[in-house]
């Protein structure tokens, strides 16, 4: 069973689904960066997972800029480029627990797709012992959050049915869903811990 020690926060991987989830992520790495640099810089690695026209954009945020992984294999990106990666900067290689906190917005129509690309290459590693001690926390944010952009017509009623469905068939990897909903307020406040 994984361990951490109660007064150490557990490291992160903070990945951002397609282009909203991807422009909360670069925030949230940034206020991280700003305001708890010690822990930034040896706890989180932050990543987005993107899908146009069919292909796969998988990136890691490095020095403030995503750097695109060459192959479009998210079993692999996973495993080496975040899971190993994390498990290199914190230098520990017990069994530790690791959050994988992956956000994404009902206004991006492919993300339920891409969220279960992304869940079944963890489960598939973690079945074959490949990873462990991963906690999976999924973020859906129910408004826009990128407005930089004219998103295509969405139906949110549609994505938030596929997303229940993709959240059910992913059970036994899912720790913990959240549901943000902060139309009212101008920021958005997390507590990744």
């Amino acid at each position: 069973m994984p361990t951490s020690n109660s007064n150490t926060p557990s490291s992160s991987i903070n990945i951002g689904v397609n282009k909203q989830g991807k422009a909360l992520v670069d925030k949230i790495d940034l206020h991280f960066k700003h305001h708890e640099v010690a822990y930034y810089e040896s706890n989180i690695i932050s990543a987005s997972a993107e899908l146009k026209g069919g292909k796969q954009y998988l990136s890691v945020l490095d020095d403030r800029k995503f750097s695109l992984y060459e192959e479009e294999n998210i079993k692999v990106w996973f495993d080496s480029e975040l899971y190993g990666s994390i498990k290199t900067l914190i230098n520990d290689f017990s069994e530790s627990d690791i959050n994988v906190n992956i956000i994404l917005s009902v206004f991006d129509s492919t993300s339920p797709i891409l969220l279960k690309l992304l869940l079944d290459a963890i489960k598939e590693l973690e079945e074959s012992q490949k990873i462990s001690g991963i906690n999976v926390k999924l973020f859906v944010v129910l408004y826009e959050f990128d407005k930089t952009e004219s998103n295509d017509k969405v139906s949110v009623d549609e994505v938030l049915k596929s997303l229940e469905e993709v959240i059910v068939e992913s059970d036994s990897v899912i720790r913990e869903v959240y549901y943000l909903d902060d139309r009212n307020v101008g920021q958005v406040k997390l507590n990744l811990d």
